[in-house]
């Protein structure tokens, strides 16, 4: 599920510990903070209530954080300017994903460790994610070096489907009625060329996980 590509971005410990709130039925909470702690030995604290998210960072003291834009656009309106203080004083890494986010709420967020990820369920959580320190606010990652990408049918402007190919692609449907149906993301590919990964930056320009029948 992209281990060896998260490791040439973020290194975890034992001394890490993530604050969990995500639901472990979704791939972005199961792949990317519990099976994660599995490999890591890092320790998980488990939410007690959604309502109570604000107040429990501050408790357990994360050094990483997994949430959606929502999320932090309501701790964005509960801290404004201080927003920094949400995480408590251990936070290494801030991981957002599930949606597009919003280059206003990753402008407000400038100087803290916001690492944007994209990817779905069929693709083992994300095949796209931010290095440390990158500065494009409009991207949603920079491609795993192990995945091939490309763009299917671009527009003049660049925009397409994404499609993937590699290890973290799943096998299949489980339901044979979605057995002929396709899973689809529109998105920019900003890159010198795609084929040389290192640079192959994904940018979200209409995301909708959605599935089209053939």
């Amino acid at each position: 599920f992209g281990y060896s590509e998260l490791s040439k971005r973020v290194q975890y410990t034992t001394d890490d510990r993530v604050y969990l709130f995500l639901p472990l039925n979704h791939v972005y909470a199961s792949c990317y903070c519990y099976y994660l702690s599995l490999i890591d030995g890092y320790q998980i604290y488990l939410a007690s209530s959604t309502s109570k998210i604000a107040e429990e960072l501050l408790e357990s003291q994360p050094t990483f954080f997994c949430a959606v834009p929502l999320v932090y656009q309501k701790l964005l309106d509960q801290y404004g300017d201080q927003i920094g203080q949400a995480f408590g004083s251990r936070i290494r890494f801030l991981f957002c994903s599930g949606a597009p986010c919003p280059k206003e709420l990753r402008s407000a967020y400038r100087g803290l460790p916001m690492l944007q990820a994209f990817g779905m369920s069929e693709t083992a959580a994300s095949f796209s994610i931010d290095y440390p320190g990158d500065q494009d606010e409009d991207s949603a990652g920079t491609i795993f070096s192990n995945i091939d990408a490309r763009i299917f049918d671009p527009d003049e402007q660049g925009v397409g489907e994404i499609i993937v190919k590699g290890g973290n692609v799943f096998l299949g449907y489980l339901d044979e009625q979605l057995k002929n149906c396709r899973l689809s993301d529109k998105v920019e590919a900003l890159t010198k060329t795609l084929n040389q990964k290192d640079d192959a930056i994904a940018r979200l320009e209409d995301a909708k996980n959605q599935l089209e029948s053939q």
